[in-house]
């Protein structure tokens, strides 16, 4: 009895998170986001789809959010490969993500929303 009311709290917070992340953000939010770097500023990142024609480069990190509540790190690897490190995500009040990998070693972090616009999602660093 005590795992199955466990399971419905999970579910129910990962659904709370992400119909706030709907509310804020609209379903924009929940794709594979690559770093373009080219158009960071000094307090800011930045992360276009995907699928967005990149100028060459030596290996892009990135990040995919998912409605499940699922995140994935991209990092880069060895080779200009790229790692991939699954986790969870949930919201912390309007503008932050509080993204954990469990037993992985990488650490947890926030990740603040500066903006979100069709083909640019903006954080601060």
């Amino acid at each position: 009895m005590k795992i199955h009311y466990l399971l419905l709290l999970l579910l129910a917070t990962g659904c709370h998170s992400t119909n706030r992340a709907m509310n804020t953000y609209g379903s924009g939010l929940f794709q594979h986001w690559t770093h373009s770097y080219e158009d960071d500023k000094d307090q800011t990142k930045v992360f276009r789809p995907s699928t967005y024609t990149f100028p060459p480069s030596r290996g892009r990190e990135g990040f995919e959010i998912k409605e499940d509540g699922t995140f994935i790190r991209y990092a880069i690897g060895p080779a200009d490969g790229t790692d991939k490190v699954n986790g969870t995500w949930k919201m912390k009040g309007k503008d932050r993500l509080i993204i954990t990998f469990g037993q992985n070693k990488v650490p947890p972090f926030e990740m603040k929303i500066i903006s979100l616009e069709k083909a640019m999602l903006t954080i601060q660093k």
